[in-house]
């Protein structure tokens, strides 16, 4: 008998981080231990000053050390794993609420003979809810989406591109992602959120480019079915199950209200320096009890729906702290000045425009393995903010590359737990999601690139 190749399957992320902080523990015995001197600059301290790299004596990591690391990491992040757990409860008791999922589907219920200005409206509904932060509870929108796709004389693809792609263009513009923009800035020190007006332009463009690549499929397959992707491939979804799409009731429209106001408030937040550890997690916690209150929740009900959405974020707010543990072991290792010095050694004498692009391919690199927003800027942020300063590029222009490298591949790649559920909900093979999806992301990593250079040409600030 033939013995059976073992496929590849890619580590638990756990898994990935902690063989990170062991491998960079090892480096402290090869790699110099160095040192630049730092600086506050505009009010932000530690800065380094680029031109002061030196070596100092060599402090390796012991294996004690590499395990009290995933400890110090968890403390150490404490504050940003706190912030991530309070705004995704909050933004479970609105999504309980039905108020979301209610008027989305009272606009295709108005527009659903109009499918070429219903599919742009709807997707921006997705945008929206992925630049607020939106992410994996997402998925429970899918069959929605199926139903109105297939409603609209579509296919399954058009009804998980309009959820999972419209999520993925907010979220990657990161206007106000905790999860993500959030991290970063706390981590580098930026004002929370700040260069929001920038990352909702660069939003709105893809959300222009989403539609009509949407558009443009709809209109191909309903000339002709046979050229929708998955025609004739058995077990796609063709017809929707009835989705029961809640009344859009006054207490509803109360909540979408309130819901407008706590996000007015937090761009409001954004502008005046609210702090990311206590003011704008509160906003966001205020303004989910008071929708719950609005939907005439008990204050038990809406307490356990906030563990609920806590829960359902765990996994991402704690690898935040793990990936912590590689800052301090390159720290305590003395390297990590070491590795900027080398990175920017690298990219010294490059235009700064294409040392931001080789910051981007270097985070859609990171992604493949560390799928994790969260995760990953923890991971890489504290290397590429300092390798920004030492070559000139702004913070904001660091954040960028990060969320764009972190965020288009994720609709491809099948270790992002919500491509895998959706397409599976849709009754996707991958290979045929790949074959559908693939020119939407050279598209959108065309435009992030071009707004990257945009944002490093006007050195978007601050810092």
């Amino acid at each position: 008998m033939v013995a059976k190749k073992k496929q590849f399957k890619m580590p638990h992320a756990y898994v990935i981080i902690v063989s990170l902080i062991i491998f960079f523990a090892v480096l402290s015995y090869i790699i110099p231990a160095g040192k630049y001197d730092t600086m506050e600059v505009h009010g932000r301290k530690g800065v380094i000053n680029p031109e002061s790299f030196h070596y100092i004596e060599k402090t390796p990591v012991s294996p004690w050390d590499v395990v009290l690391a995933i400890p110090q990491g968890l403390v150490k992040q404490a504050g940003i794993i706190f912030m991530i757990i309070v705004i995704s409860g909050s933004i479970e008791i609105i999504n309980h609420t039905g108020a979301i999922e209610a008027s989305i589907g009272r606009v295709a219920s108005r527009l659903r003979t109009k499918p070429y200005i219903i599919l742009p409206i709807l997707l921006l509904c997705f945008v929206a809810l992925g630049a607020a932060g939106v992410g994996t509870s997402i998925v429970a929108f899918v069959p929605l989406g199926l139903m109105i796709a297939l409603g609209l004389s579509g296919d399954a693809l058009v009804g998980v591109a309009l959820v999972g792609m419209g999520m993925n263009i907010g979220f990657t513009g990161g206007a106000f992602v905790s999860s993500t923009t959030a991290v970063a800035h706390q981590i580098i020190g930026l004002p929370i959120f700040s260069g929001f007006g920038f990352r909702l332009i660069m939003t709105a463009v893809l959300w222009v480019s989403g539609s009509i690549f949407i558009v443009n499929y709809m209109r191909t397959i309903q000339a002709d079915p046979m050229k929708s992707v998955v025609y004739g491939i058995e077990g796609v979804v063709r017809e929707a199950e009835d989705v029961t799409i809640p009344e859009l009731t006054t207490r509803r429209i109360l909540v979408l209200v309130a819901f407008v106001i706590g996000i007015g408030f937090v761009v409001f937040g954004a502008i005046k320096n609210w702090s990311a550890s206590d003011a704008i997690p509160s906003v966001f916690l205020l303004t989910g009890v008071v929708c719950g209150l609005i939907s005439n929740y008990r204050p038990s009900e809406i307490a356990k729906i906030f563990v609920d959405g806590a829960r359902k974020i765990t996994f991402g707010a704690l690898i935040v702290g793990i990936a912590g543990g590689i800052g301090v072991v390159m720290t305590n290792g003395n390297i990590i000045h070491t590795i900027v010095h080398g990175l920017a050694s690298l990219m010294t004498g490059l235009p700064k425009t294409l040392a931001a692009l080789v910051m981007y391919l270097i985070n859609i690199i990171i992604n493949t393995f560390i799928t994790s927003g969260s995760g990953q800027a923890a991971a890489v942020i504290p290397i590429l903010s300092p390798v920004g300063d030492a070559v000139g590029l702004t913070q904001q222009v660091v954040t960028l590359a990060f969320n764009l490298g972190d965020g288009f591949t994720n609709q491809v790649l099948p270790t992002s737990a919500v491509t895998m559920a959706s397409i599976a909900m849709g009754g996707i093979p991958y290979d045929k999601w790949l074959k559908f999806i693939w020119k939407w992301l050279v598209i959108n990593i065309a435009i992030g690139a071009v707004f990257l250079m945009i944002a490093t040409w006007i050195n978007l600030g601050p810092f």
